[in-house]
């Protein structure tokens, strides 16, 4: 069964439901308008409080570019901008779930375990360093789970050395930063 339109001051076809008398008015209106240019799409309120009317006429005065003598005799040399790096790939959901279900493989891996933080973190910019210059997209860093053996052991305590542990896993992630 079809639904009925709700009654909110529409016609079934959408449009708004007037009476003759704000027909005849809208007619008129439409007749003494002219449509905005391309430019000029932006409406701007203005303030009825004569405080805030001054402080926005000051903010709009700021924003225009000035024409004194100052500006025309500007020193500053200006300088093709350089592009940097090129654009990052955009995060693909797809891919991403196919590498965490296995039906792709990384395009390469490395391996920080058994590394001091100092020779992890030089080895990772190295690694990533080479696996752009070849394009890959996706690569695997495999820190490990540090040698904290007390959370092997389910122990919760204070071990001496255990805050040490993990520190790879930790630290990684900020690098990539």
């Amino acid at each position: 069964m079809p639904r009925k339109p709700r009654d909110r001051g529409l016609e079934p076809d959408g449009e708004p439901h007037l009476d003759a008398e704000d027909a005849a008015l809208w007619a008129q209106i439409a007749r003494t308008t002219a449509p905005l240019s391309r430019g000029r799409n932006r409406v701007t309120l203005r303030s009825a409080d004569p405080a805030l009317r001054a402080r926005e006429e000051r903010a709009a005065q700021a924003r225009k570019p000035s024409t004194g003598s100052a500006a025309a005799k500007s020193t500053v040399e200006k300088r093709p901008v350089q592009a940097g790096s090129p654009p990052l790939n955009r995060y693909d959901r797809r891919e991403a779930r196919a590498l965490s279900r296995g039906r792709m493989e990384p395009e390469a891996r490395l391996d920080l375990h058994g590394m001091r933080q100092r020779e992890a973190h030089g080895a990772l910019k190295r690694f990533l360093a080479r696996s752009r210059e070849r394009g890959c997209r996706h690569v695997l860093v495999i820190t490990g789970k540090g040698s904290a053996r007390s959370s092997l052991r389910g122990e919760t305590h204070f071990t001496p050395g255990a805050e040490d542990a993990g520190v790879l896993r930790r630290s990684v992630p900020l690098w990539l930063e």
